[in-house]
């Protein structure tokens, strides 16, 4: 559906990979969790508040997603316009087990703090 879009629509979808630096753990895509080079990736950042809308997805829903997620939120807290631009896929991720109840929560605060939605990527239209 991704790349039907992009060519529908000469769109093409901006993949993001995070975890450059081999040196630092880098759970959210746009800093690690201890950097001595305080790195902080403003490419996603910049494109998060340039566009429309912004669908997110990935592995591990606990952990990695919950964490680029919450340091995008976190960026933008004083700008719901933008936060409220954020969709996640939940069908296209997944947490950890055992952690299925606690990430379910998580997301939940930041749905209702900064207004993102959570949806099936069934129920999106592009």
């Amino acid at each position: 559906m991704l790349y039907f879009h992009a060519a529908a629509r000469s769109s093409p979808p901006q993949l993001i990979y995070k975890g450059q630096n081999p040196y630092t753990e880098m759970y959210g895509i746009i800093k690690a969790e201890y950097d001595p080079d305080h790195y902080i990736n403003y490419e996603v950042l910049n494109a998060v508040s340039q566009f429309d809308a912004i669908y997110m997805a990935g592995q591990a829903s606990s952990h990695c997603v919950l964490a680029s997620v919450t340091q995008i939120l976190e960026h933008f807290a004083d700008h719901r316009e933008i936060t409220s631009r954020i969709t996640l896929l939940e069908d296209c991720m997944s947490p950890i087990a055992g952690y299925e109840e606690s990430t379910r929560q998580q997301f939940e605060v930041l749905q209702e703090r900064y207004g993102i939605h959570i949806r099936k990527s069934t129920d999106i239209i592009l």
